[in-house]
């Protein structure tokens, strides 16, 4: 009976190890998502209601030296100040956030040339070989399991 205890213990702990030490290092692309979402959550009036609807789509040109050229897509729904959930495609151009995908009168600078981007690539019809290349998803698992 001693043996068996022993025997379980041991699996728990070596299952407990490989739990924890399993966690894979994310990549330059997971963390610049990863960052520009949690700037998001923390924008929100009610961060607890924030639910990732879909991966988030990076679109940017590694080529060119200029930092500028990555566009982050993030559909998203929260809760607004009456409480109803919202949902949402908040744009970011490098780090700053642009606006709103779906709101059709936000034409802020960089907002238009960010839709026609956006739509070319759903589209299918992206011609820049440059960005095609380099538009990547990252799975909205990995963004939410990392999340604070």
């Amino acid at each position: 009976m001693k043996r068996f205890f022993a025997f379980i213990l041991v699996l728990v702990l070596v299952l407990g190890m490989v739990g924890c030490g399993g966690s894979k290092k994310l990549t330059k692309d997971e963390e610049r998502a990863l960052s520009i979402v949690q700037d998001l959550v923390d924008s929100l009036k009610d961060p607890d209601s924030f639910k990732l609807r879909d991966d988030v789509l990076v679109i940017y040109n590694p080529e060119k030296s200029d930092p500028f050229s990555m566009y982050v897509y993030i559909d998203y729904s929260a809760n607004n100040s009456y409480g109803a959930s919202i949902r949402s495609i908040a744009v970011y151009h490098y780090y700053e956030y642009l606006g709103d995908l779906k709101n059709e009168n936000d034409n802020k600078i960089g907002m238009p040339s960010a839709r026609a981007l956006y739509e070319e690539y759903q589209n299918g019809t992206l011609e820049d070989e440059s960005f095609i290349n380099a538009s990547i998803t990252v799975k909205s698992s990995v963004i939410i399991k990392n999340l604070k």
